[in-house]
């Protein structure tokens, strides 16, 4: 380790030698300004902590396996301890101490964690460009407003394209939202927060009094007799998925490989299940059975499944009488569960959208989300600060679905049960009493079944 910090420092102190004999050319004997002095003074302090960072992480992951020092020097205490009384073997000892024998991170760039590298590049960047602004400052004679205004927009770009760089499509969203790109796709995300506000995030939402002005709900006879509001009031449909892929892939192609994929990988299911000690064939059984293999439909949106009772008891937890509004919204609001209201796919965003219409969070949290179809309501237990919080992660990727996951079976202690493949315990704490009706634990138990067969190699 100190060996390693040694030809660190001795490289960093060769850096700032470099760079000071190059100043000393290009200046030619010209005493440097101020300005010059910060910028130039700044970088090199960059450089220096970058290449100490990287030779002290070089050797805490790739040969401490991110460990500290003390804890190997406590492991190897331990070891002659035992080998002295035979108390304990050495795979009883690593068990024990929870002692890494590889570098966790070793299928990583330079055995470091994901985004090390690419974080380091990303504020290498920002600390360049602002030495370059700092430098502007000392030009004779000095710039002129509408020539300085034109490098600070240059600079400010620069910085977003930072951003976008290390945070993928966030970055792309304020970017394209400077400049008012209208093609670009509308997410999720901030059509479900135009409400959001900071002291609503742990408090129950308020009482939604109808405005005076407001027009009254259009209902209109429909094919099958029910009455539904009219959806003219609605806001347009978001445009395909796909319009936003092409907007990355002409404008920004270089931050596209810095975004995880939308949809699951055999290797984030692998990882899934090994960290809570679960079968693979096991976890794709309940993405089968609850989602048919998608968390997403075809125009980018998170699948859902809308239910009308349970916004009903939403209402009411808001102090909202369900009734005012139950007779005009007769297949978005009523006290009992049934099946006979669902439409499936875009049909559940339309009954969705109108509940929105009446209380907008108790209706988020009427609804089932994603490849595991967790409602919406159960945010709070899952230690999502809001509803809108959750909804906003599940528009994003089947990763963030499947973290949600993890979290609920850990929550409500069905890890167990899952475990050991008791479907029907699982069904039953999953799905409810009513499990036996929709055969729940035997579609798990044929799906675990078929998985399984996959996954045996043949021989």
């Amino acid at each position: 380790m100190k060996f390693l910090l040694i030809i660190a420092v001795a490289l960093a102190e060769l850096v700032v030698i470099a760079l000071l004999l190059y100043i000393n050319l290009f200046y030619a004997g010209e005493a440097m300004n101020v300005y010059d002095q910060i910028a130039l003074s700044l970088l090199v302090v960059w450089i220096g902590i970058v290449i100490c960072y990287l030779a002290w992480s070089t050797y805490f992951y790739n040969f401490n396996f991110a460990r500290s020092a003390a804890f190997w020097k406590k492991f190897v205490a331990k070891a002659k301890e035992y080998e002295i009384s035979g108390e304990k073997t050495e795979a009883e000892l690593y068990e024990e101490l929870a002692a890494p024998r590889e570098n966790p991170y070793k299928d990583e760039t330079f055995g470091m964690p994901p985004g090390t590298v690419r974080g380091i590049l990303a504020l290498t960047i920002l600390m360049g460009g602002i030495s370059l602004f700092i430098g502007l400052f000392s030009q004779d004679p000095p710039l002129a407003d509408s020539v300085f205004y034109s490098y600070f927009q240059f600079f400010e770009d620069a910085f977003l394209m930072v951003i976008a760089f290390y945070f993928g499509t966030k970055g792309l969203d304020i970017i394209t939202r400077r400049r008012g790109d209208a093609s670009a796709t509308p997410s999720v995300e901030r059509r479900v927060q135009r409400t959001a506000a900071p002291d609503m995030m742990d408090t129950p939402p308020e009482v939604v009094q109808p405005k005076k002005k407001s027009p009254p709900v259009v209902t209109k006879p429909q094919p099958n007799g029910k009455d539904t509001a009219s959806p003219e009031k609605l806001s347009p449909p978001q445009p395909p998925a796909q319009i936003r892929d092409q907007q990355i892939n002409q404008h920004y192609p270089h931050i596209k490989d810095t975004e995880k994929s939308k949809f699951l990988s055999d290797e984030d299911i692998e990882e899934f299940a090994d960290k809570w000690k679960l079968e693979i064939p096991a976890v794709k059984s309940v993405i089968k059975v609850e989602s048919s293999g998608r968390g997403f439909m075809k125009d980018g949106r998170p699948k859902i499944l809308f239910e009308g009772h349970v916004f009903w008891k939403q209402l009411k937890q808001a102090g909202i009488a369900p009734e005012t509004y139950a007779k005009q919204n007769q297949d978005i609001l009523y006290p009992s569960w049934t099946r006979a209201h669902y439409q499936g796919g875009i049909g559940e965003y339309n009954r969705l959208e109108r509940a929105q219409l009446i209380h907008e969070e108790a209706a988020l949290a009427s609804a089932s989300w994603g490849l595991f179809q967790i409602m919406g309501y159960h945010y709070k237990s899952l230690d999502y600060p809001s509803i809108l919080e959750f909804v906003n992660l599940q528009a994003q990727t089947e990763f963030e679905h499947l973290k949600a996951f993890g979290r609920y079976i850990h929550k409500f202690n069905l890890l167990e049960a899952l475990q050991q493949k008791d479907w029907a315990a699982f069904a039953r704490g999953y799905n409810g009493k009513g499990y036996a009706a929709n055969k729940y634990d035997i579609k798990l138990e044929n799906y675990y079944r078929q998985y399984s067969q996959e996954e045996t190699p043949v021989t």
